[in-house]
C-alpha cells in the first residue's frame, strides 16, 4: 500500500530537495552500494523506470561527486535535473 502511495506522488522542486538534503547520508550510504531503502524511495520519488535505474544511480553519484560537500546545492541538482526533464 505504501509503495502504491509512494508511486502517485507528485513531488514539488522544494519538497525534493528537502527530502534529498534531510536523506543524504541514507542516500550516499544506499548509493555506495548502488541498492537499499533510500535509493529506492528517491528512484521512486524521481518516477525513474526500471530499465533506467542504473543510469540514474550513475548520474546521480555524478552529482554526489561534483557538489560534495555541499548538500543543499546537490539536493537542488538532482531535484533539477529529473523534475525539469
Amino acid at each position: 500500500m505504501a509503495f502504491e502511495f509512494q508511486q502517485n506522488l507528485s513531488p514539488t522542486l522544494s519538497g525534493l530537495s528537502y527530502t534529498i538534503f534531510d536523506g543524504y547520508r541514507q542516500i550516499m550510504e544506499d548509493l555506495s552500494k548502488r541498492e537499499g531503502e533510500y535509493l529506492s524511495s528517491l528512484l521512486i520519488l524521481l518516477k525513474i523506470k526500471e530499465d533506467n535505474k542504473e543510469d540514474a544511480i550513475k548520474k546521480i553519484s555524478s552529482l554526489a561527486e561534483i557538489y560534495y560537500p555541499n548538500i543543499p546545492d546537490f539536493a537542488e541538482q538532482v531535484a533539477n535535473y529529473y523534475l525539469k526533464k
